[in-house]
């Protein structure tokens, strides 16, 4: 038997949670999701453009420019051992906990994507959802 993440499963890849308040929609955010935690998206493109969203914010609204940074925020100790999500991520990007990864946030969301939900994104996928975001 094939047994799948919860993220591969929701095609949220990076399994950004719900929140409760008046925000809008994420594009291609399915009405519709049975996960009471977790958001559901239509397909994986979808679960990438909203990651690259909130990551998008935390740059340029919260100045959050580090690895370290960027995932203390993303995931909290208080539910998460962050620090070991730091070193892996660093490790994977090929960085420092403290490198600004603005010429480098697909690989930082490769490596978050891996290690939330054991996806490896399409290389595709990624710089088509990054490009709608980012303006690459």
């Amino acid at each position: 038997m094939c047994t799948h993440t919860r993220g591969q499963r929701n095609h949220n890849p990076l399994n950004i949670r719900k929140t409760t308040g008046g925000r809008k929609p994420f594009v291609g955010e399915r009405k519709d999701g049975t996960d009471p935690d977790f958001l559901q998206f239509e397909n994986d493109f979808y679960g990438y453009r909203a990651a690259l969203k909130i990551l998008h914010t935390y740059y340029h609204k919260y100045h959050l420019h580090s690895i370290r940074e960027i995932i203390s925020r993303w995931a909290p100790p208080h539910e998460n051992k962050t620090q070991q999500y730091i070193t892996h991520v660093a490790q994977m990007c090929q960085a420092l906990p403290e490198d600004d990864v603005s010429d480098n946030i697909c690989s930082l969301v490769k490596a978050m994507a891996w290690i939330e939900s054991r996806m490896i994104p399409e290389d595709a996928v990624l710089e088509e959802a990054y490009r709608g975001v980012w303006g690459g």
